[in-house]
């Protein structure tokens, strides 16, 4: 997994895209690199790859989210509160 290619100085781009088409032709099962969506086709189309694209949390998705992230941390934490208490 190569995290943030378009995070990568613009003079380093080549060497990056090279890197990856020889981990293609080598043996890489999987590659995952991630990317912002405005410099996504110079990927594209140097790779010849067709991305997956996620899309973003809307507000109420983010809100429910976080309400189940706290109530699973509480949940660990009296977990542990009892355990600790044997």
């Amino acid at each position: 997994m190569l995290d943030g290619f378009d995070e990568i100085g613009p003079f380093c781009d080549e060497t990056v895209i090279d890197l990856l088409q020889g981990l293609r032709q080598m043996s890489a099962e999987r590659l995952w690199v991630t990317i912002r969506p405005h410099p996504r086709e110079e990927l594209e189309d140097n790779l010849q790859q067709l991305p997956y694209k996620l899309e973003p949390f809307s507000v109420e998705d983010q809100a429910e989210l976080w309400i189940k992230f706290w109530c699973l941390k509480d949940w660990f934490t009296e977990m542990n509160s009892k355990e600790k208490g044997k």
